[in-house]
């Protein structure tokens, strides 16, 4: 079906991104880029830089500052409000 083949496409995405980047990330936040992916796709994930480069270095608070501080924020506020509880786990 269409919905499940655009899942199977983020996922795909996704994973693009993880190995370009070369990501070491928690499921959580592997979570957050495929869903991401869904929304926006890999081109529009591939333009918030900074956030990918927090994510890399691990650096969670960044990537979350990053989030709150997109577009995306303005445009799906509830939807960052979720990406941002899946990272907040990593910042403890």
């Amino acid at each position: 079906s269409a919905p499940e083949q655009a899942v199977v496409k983020a996922e795909y995405e996704a994973r693009k991104i993880y190995d370009k980047e070369g990501l070491r990330i928690p499921k959580n936040a592997q979570l957050v880029l495929s869903e991401m992916c869904y929304q926006m796709g890999g081109k529009g994930v591939r333009g918030f830089k900074e956030f990918l480069a927090a994510l890399k270095q691990g650096d969670y608070k960044t990537a979350i500052n990053e989030l709150r501080a997109s577009k995306l924020n303005e445009q799906t506020e509830s939807r960052v409000d979720y990406y941002v509880s899946l990272l907040d786990d990593n910042t403890n």
